[in-house]
């Protein structure tokens, strides 16, 4: 009778220790007493890992959207053949280079939005109404990738997520802008920005 009360009380002590086991394990703190790896420390963090891993693939798979879409239409159309070297194209594609790179690295805080800006958008949108296709991109992603890796110093990640965003909008503005049947300042000698562009 003993031997069986014995046998009744360590049972129902083996079940009270796997409950509060169980309990401790999905509390907030970690277990004291024999079994410290009973943590919910550890439940957490691979929660964490989890969810950091899947915000890395969300990010590089925007980045390759954009790439992808980037390199789509760059040579998806058809290229203008610039003059032969040197030339007044040429001259002004260096000169549109040169000022894109300039004014994407003088950024400026905004008082209101609290948030760092610059003016690079400026020969950009002006490249357009001068250059075919692909030059106002080419202009777009040399201009991002010099001033990212050199000027700014970010991660190559962010570098190819911003050489392809600048290059995908100046290639879609520059499409709509053709299509549109715009008359581009390059085919025009006497246009003053062309002339402004040369002579700089």
């Amino acid at each position: 009778m003993r031997l069986a009360v014995s046998r009744r009380g360590d049972a129902q002590c083996c079940i009270s220790l796997l409950r509060f086991l169980w309990d401790s394990s999905a509390g907030s703190g970690p277990i004291e007493g024999p079994f410290p790896f009973f943590t919910s420390g550890r439940r957490s963090a691979m929660s964490d890992n989890r969810g950091q891993k899947r915000e890395n693939a969300q990010t590089y798979l925007l980045v390759g959207v954009v790439a992808a879409a980037s390199l789509y239409l760059l040579f998806g159309l058809a290229w203008e053949l610039p003059a032969p070297f040197p030339s007044r194209f040429w001259n002004a594609l260096a000169t549109f280079a040169i000022i894109g790179i300039v004014s994407d690295s003088l950024s400026f805080k905004l008082p209101v939005a609290k948030v760092n800006t610059s003016v690079g958008f400026i020969p950009f949108i002006a490249s357009v109404a001068l250059f075919r296709h692909p030059w106002p991109m080419v202009i777009a992603g040399v201009t991002a990738v010099v001033v990212d890796l050199f000027v700014r110093h970010k991660p190559s990640v962010r570098v190819a997520f911003n050489t392809a965003q600048y290059m995908l909008a100046t290639g879609l503005a520059s499409l709509v802008y053709s299509r549109l049947g715009a008359r581009l300042a390059s085919n025009h000698s006497s246009s003053p920005w062309f002339r402004l562009s040369v002579s700089l």
